[in-house]
């Protein structure tokens, strides 16, 4: 009987280590570790191609934030891609913003999902000096010496923005545009010294945003301005970058 209650007490002992932290004393109770998913069902209504509505919870307040990343579409595996720039209170409801990315068509409303921000990829580019003197679609090659930069895993263009030192000191700016596989990812983009001017989910083009294993992306300038002498760019790109 007392072997009994030994060989007891002993298994006793070592649940109750496999349950406490060590080395804390009077021991601490392990939490489980919750971790989150790269997507996770979300609730969304359509409002139109760059905004929807979530019911207005603390759980919804801490998921929908600026800069988390979205994809929404009518089947599964059909998905576009946005980015939340925006979240407005309007009562009862939240309003998102998709500030830029795909549009948020009707025909890819049905179910929408959050993603994590490690998903997203930054790239800041500078070109320092006159950049638009000539129409060139490839700013990085020609001025910067940089051979056409490609992604080993496929990813999406959710966001470019650009921004110069100094403005073209005529009356029109030159405009620049992202281009991946040789084609316009979004429309040009007028220049400016006073702010940045960004894509958003009117300029994005759902059809050339997506860069396969392989594809180049790169930047590219017109000759819009009056003098030709608009100066230091600055290109950032938000990619995401699906898994």
């Amino acid at each position: 009987m007392r072997r009994y209650l030994t060989t007891l007490s002993l298994l006793l002992a070592l649940l109750l280590l496999a349950v406490l932290t060590p080395g804390v004393a009077g021991g601490e109770i392990r939490q489980p570790v919750t971790t989150l998913a790269m997507w996770n069902r979300g609730e969304c209504t359509r409002i139109n191609n760059s905004s929807f509505s979530v019911p207005d919870t603390a759980r919804n307040v801490a998921i929908y934030r600026a800069g988390v990343p979205m994809r929404y579409g009518d089947t599964w595996g059909t998905w576009r891609y946005g980015l939340i720039t925006g979240v407005a209170d309007a009562g009862a409801t939240l309003t998102v913003t998709l500030g830029s990315g795909a549009a948020m068509a009707t025909t890819h409303d049905a179910l929408c999902e959050y993603g994590s921000e490690t998903l997203l990829r930054f790239e800041l580019i500078t070109i320092p000096g006159a950049f638009a003197d000539a129409a060139d679609a490839l700013l990085l090659h020609d001025l910067l010496l940089i051979a056409p930069p490609h992604s080993g895993l496929p990813r999406y263009l959710l966001q470019a923005c650009v921004r110069v030192v100094a403005d073209d000191t005529g009356a029109s700016q030159p405009a620049v545009t992202p281009y991946v596989a040789g084609v316009a990812a979004s429309s040009a983009l007028a220049v400016s010294d006073a702010a940045w001017t960004c894509t958003t989910t009117a300029t994005i083009d759902p059809a050339q945003y997506d860069q396969l294993n392989g594809e180049a992306w790169e930047i590219g300038s017109d000759a819009g301005g009056t003098n030709d002498d608009a100066r230091d760019l600055t290109v950032q790109l938000v990619w995401l970058q699906e898994v």
